[in-house]
């Protein structure tokens, strides 16, 4: 009986295991199906794009030369378009039909697409030279000289429809772009960047130095038309443009690559101050963090993100971490200890206003607050009121109280001083005095022996997540629990940079704290301390108090 009951069980546990591995293999079917049907999914997609394309062109291409299509611009620009993917495979015709200027993705302008779908035809091993084998045979192969001569005709399409509306974004940029693209091919050297020169195939076309006139000049009037227009987006397409390295090397001239990046950091910044998005922000904290515009630029940008929503506290925190402290190392020729009629006897030990800045504001001279101080003054600075008596037995029981340990207790190395701005760093007050870089062929520019490793030199896309509120000393102001006192913190320090250290509101704010902290208020006391971080001299305001009060 257990020999029957042992062999039953033995069958039992063989039957289990064949069903187990039937399962195993009926799953592993699956996942390669589904997997495969992923892969045709795509491919089908691709496929759809490449067919709409094609239909395009067919349906379009006698219709280039009508003049009733003068009225449709639109259609004009599709065909032109049109007249490139139907050159193209599958997988560079969806690149080439991405949405552009969506505000969704940083690569979305007529020039990113142009650029990637050359990159992407490289990088596939399917943009040949004539009588080359080709290694990629899952696609057609694209001819370099023929792709030349399929995007002239598009260029012609694309420049008509630019002249019928000049003033338009979408088909300035495609213009542009196509000339710049024709450019790349014509060169002959690598568009992916992944290529080394010294392994390259192909060579560079005869119609290159053709290519090379029309590009500069596409370039040229491009910038003229962003300067006339004062448009933020034509700014922006300027900017996309110039970071397209491989194109703007083959234009430039040799030795004057601070030009072209001082070209760059004003389009960027022109952008940025109107666009006022996290995009154009981070875009303008990376220029200043390596040195290519000034301060005063990134702190502009700043208080438009301010003026946009100014009940957004994250903002006067960003603006406040780009502007630091309050003073600076104290000068030889200032007196910090209480005598100086400028400012510094509202700081702490050691620091004082920088009196070069004063200066240069009352000559005139640009700089962030200077068309914002009075709409600010009105408009974010309103002293709160204390209803607690005023008097200078109050004031001096004030100062006398355990109150001052808040910020007689600080250690000089937390100390924030103000930001400088770095002294090479300027930009063009108009970009065409920045146009020395750009090839011309009516000066004299032959040169056709361009040195491709000076291309590093020159603007790229931006990569970085820069944090705006990077300044870690920052994070004491969580230390301040009650949120309006955060905010008025926040508020003095910029009325401090914006309108004066004793200027009333910040005097009467910090007046109100200190009443507040007089009280035993933790948030208040905090608040007093995160001040005197940042370079104020509690002690001070309240004595000048003392000695205003009858």
């Amino acid at each position: 009986a257990n020999g029957s009951c042992l062999e039953l069980l033995s069958r039992k546990q063989e039957e289990k295991g064949e069903s187990d591995s039937d399962s195993d293999i009926e799953s592993e079917q699956k996942l390669s199906h589904k997997k495969v049907s992923r892969e045709d999914l795509k491919r089908n997609e691709l496929l759809q794009i490449d067919h709409a394309g094609k239909e395009i062109f067919q349906s379009t291409r006698g219709h280039v030369n009508n003049e009733g299509l003068a009225v449709f611009t639109p259609i004009r620009l599709t065909i032109g378009i049109s007249t490139i993917t139907e050159f193209l495979p599958p997988s560079a015709t969806e690149i080439m039909s991405r949405q552009t200027y969506s505000g969704m993705k940083a690569d979305e302008t007529p020039f990113d697409l142009v650029r990637l779908m050359l990159a992407h035809l490289e990088e596939r091993g399917s943009l040949v030279s004539t009588g080359s084998i080709w290694i990629n045979k899952s696609e057609r192969p694209v001819v370099d000289e023929s792709l030349t001569d399929v995007m002239r005709v598009a260029i012609s399409i694309l420049r008509h429809c630019k002249e019928l509306e000049p003033r338009n974004l979408q088909y300035w940029s495609w213009y542009v772009a196509a000339v710049c693209g024709r450019l790349c091919i014509a060169s002959g050297t690598s568009l992916s960047g992944k290529t080394n020169e010294s392994e390259r195939k192909r060579q560079r076309l005869t119609c290159f130095s053709e290519a090379r006139v029309e590009a500069s000049c596409a370039v040229d009037e491009f910038i003229q038309c962003a300067k006339n227009e004062n448009c933020p987006m034509f700014f922006f397409a300027v900017t996309s443009m110039l970071e397209w390295k491989r194109a703007m090397i083959l234009l430039h001239r040799h030795a004057l690559f601070s030009t072209v990046n001082r070209l760059h950091a004003y389009t960027t910044y022109r952008w940025a101050v109107t666009c006022c998005s996290k995009m154009s922000l981070a875009r303008v904290q990376s220029l200043y963090d390596n040195k290519k515009i000034p301060l005063d630029a990134l702190l502009d940008v700043l208080a438009g993100l301010v003026e946009q929503n100014a009940c957004d506290i994250n903002r006067w925190s960003s603006l406040v971490a780009a502007l630091g402290g309050v003073g600076t190392a104290a000068e030889e020729k200032c007196n910090t200890l209480g005598k100086c009629s400028n400012g510094c006897n509202a700081l702490q030990k050691g620091l004082c206003v920088n009196h070069t800045i004063q200066q240069e504001r009352n000559e005139d001279v640009w700089w962030w607050g200077k068309s914002r101080a009075s709409d600010w003054e009105s408009a974010f600075f309103v002293s709160p009121r204390s209803n607690t008596s005023t008097s200078k037995d109050f004031i001096r029981g004030v100062l006398d109280s355990n109150l001052s340990a808040h910020w007689k207790s600080l250690d000089r190395r937390q100390v924030i001083t103000a930001r400088t701005s770095h002294q090479e760093a300027s930009l063009p007050d108009d970009p065409q005095d920045c146009m020395d870089w750009l090839f011309d062929e009516e000066e004299g520019d032959n040169d056709f022996d361009i040195d491709l490793s000076y291309e590093q030199l020159l603007p790229g896309k931006h990569a970085s997540n820069t944090n705006l509120t990077s300044d870690e000393r920052l994070d004491t102001l969580s230390k301040i629990t009650d949120k309006h006192m955060r905010a008025l913190c926040l508020k003095v320090i910029v009325a401090c940079h914006l309108l004066g250290v004793w200027h009333p509101f910040v005097s009467n704010s910090i007046w109100w704290l200190s009443v507040k902290a007089h009280a035993s208020n933790s948030s208040a006391c905090e608040s007093l301390h995160w001040l005197a971080i940042h370079g104020l001299d509690i002690q001070a305001y309240i004595q000048k108090r003392e000695s205003t009060e009858v």
